[in-house]
């Protein structure tokens, strides 16, 4: 969900390494717009997601945080064939052999995650399995239903924090401002945004294209990992992102005078 003072936009991204792009939106007039969180839209939304991957052959995982951890949107996911991993409030009903409890109430503990299996959660008493993060050094740890792997359910759900942010970085300060527009009508605010998600996703395959086929780049020299000495190894870490590599490299191909490789295909790799 992305929110500033007179927009909100209701997305869906897809992971690529470390970094996330657009695949799916819907601009609203005015800050956390409560149409964004209605039912309809966030269900148009996941069809949409499902329908673009209707012919992959791998499963589709949806992560989201506690905002929507409603069993309406768990029950769409599962009826599609889709997976989730998705936080739920502390507050929200559980029921678990015979008795109704809140969710943090679960059974949990300091060091590991406690999987409860077959529990079912609101009133609708929709059945999932829910995984309780370890709680040791956090004041907030995750509850997350899944209809998934249990073992797998936590490093899934981690992986929206990074994608995620980084790319709405991407689109506000790290990129293209967004943040600074404030007085477009709504027509016009989803028009620019269209763009600014095919540039994000665009510079993002670009960057990819880079880290991949680095024989083809020969000449230029991006310092995007950098190489740190932990506990005796030697551990190579990206620096700089997919989407701040295609950004830089597209910036030097443009105000170069020599050719500099800049591929049109969209061809996405997963980095």
């Amino acid at each position: 969900m992305f929110s500033k003072s007179n927009y909100t936009v209701f997305m869906f991204t897809l992971k690529i390494g470390t970094f996330g792009v657009p695949i799916w939106f819907k601009c609203f007039k005015d800050i956390s717009n409560n149409d964004a969180f209605k039912l309809d839209t966030i269900n148009k939304g996941i069809k949409a997601v499902s329908n673009l991957f209707k012919n992959a052959d791998f499963k589709l995982v949806f992560l989201a945080d506690r905002w929507f951890g409603s069993s309406k949107i768990l029950d769409i996911i599962d009826k599609l064939g889709h997976i989730y991993a998705i936080r739920i409030k502390g507050n929200i009903i559980v029921y678990l052999n015979g008795k109704k409890i809140k969710a943090k109430k679960l059974k949990h503990r300091k060091y590991h995650s406690v999987i409860h299996e077959d529990v079912y959660i609101t009133d609708d008493r929709f059945k999932t399995t829910i995984v309780y993060s370890p709680t040791s050094n956090t004041k907030d740890p995750w509850i997350i239903v899944t209809n998934g792997e249990p073992s797998k359910a936590l490093k899934s759900y981690s992986y929206r924090f990074g994608s995620i942010e980084h790319m709405f970085k991407a689109q506000k300060s790290n990129g293209f401002n967004l943040e600074k527009v404030s007085n477009a009508s709504l027509e016009s605010f989803t028009t620019m945004y269209t763009m600014v998600c095919t540039c994000v996703l665009y510079l993002t395959i670009l960057g990819a294209d880079y880290s991949k086929n680095t024989r083809c780049y020969k000449d230029i020299h991006l310092e995007t990992h950098k190489t740190y000495n932990i506990d005796g190894k030697k551990i190579k870490k990206r620096v700089m992102s997919l989407f701040n590599t295609g950004l830089t490299l597209f910036k030097l191909a443009f105000n170069s005078s020599t050719y500099i490789r800049i591929p049109l295909s969209f061809q996405l790799y997963d980095i």
